[in-house]
């Protein structure tokens, strides 16, 4: 094993992801442990270990590669309010669409930053509008697990909305 892909792998372990832009330096270690099958590419430019395969590798990547990406829907309420809700896929927002990936939705769409939260990191919509979004999939349930969520921060949220 080369210098440079001890040191991609380092990051990788690090950091979950590397970007070939971030390390042009390394881009012959990249490429080295790619032919091996160690890495995969999660998006153009952006590496992960080929084990690394689940969703929160693929918002990483988006996160890195796309740092204006907004994340919405199903992955934004797993993010915050709603973690056991189902749902494999990464959906995100930004002002103009890239190619279809697999495990990646993305919708054209500006989200105003006062609708924006930012945590550890990644860019995702604000619980309200996030469960707003969900409701023509989920109908009444997405408001009713953001409220329960946080009835604490809002006092106002109590019972149903169907």
């Amino acid at each position: 094993m080369s210098h440079q892909q001890a040191e991609v792998r380092r990051i990788v372990d690090r950091e979950g992801v590397v970007l070939r832009a971030d390390h042009p330096d390394l881009r012959g270690g990249i490429e080295g442990l790619l032919r091996a099958g160690e890495l995969t590419a999660v998006l153009p430019g952006v590496y992960a270990a080929s084990r690394a395969r689940d969703r929160s590798t693929r918002v990483l990547a988006l996160a890195r590669r796309e740092p204006d990406a907004v994340l919405l829907g199903r992955t934004a309420a797993q993010l915050s309010f709603w973690p056991s809700l189902p749902g494999d896929e990464v959906s995100y927002a930004l002002p103009t669409l890239r190619p279809r990936r697999p495990g990646f939705r993305a919708e054209r769409r500006r989200v105003p930053a006062e609708l924006v939260l930012e945590r550890a990191g990644l860019r995702l919509t604000v619980p309200a509008l996030t469960a707003l979004d969900l409701c023509a999939e989920l109908g009444g349930d997405a408001i009713d697990r953001c409220c329960a969520r946080g009835r604490r921060r809002w006092p106002g949220c109590t019972g149903r909305w169907s």
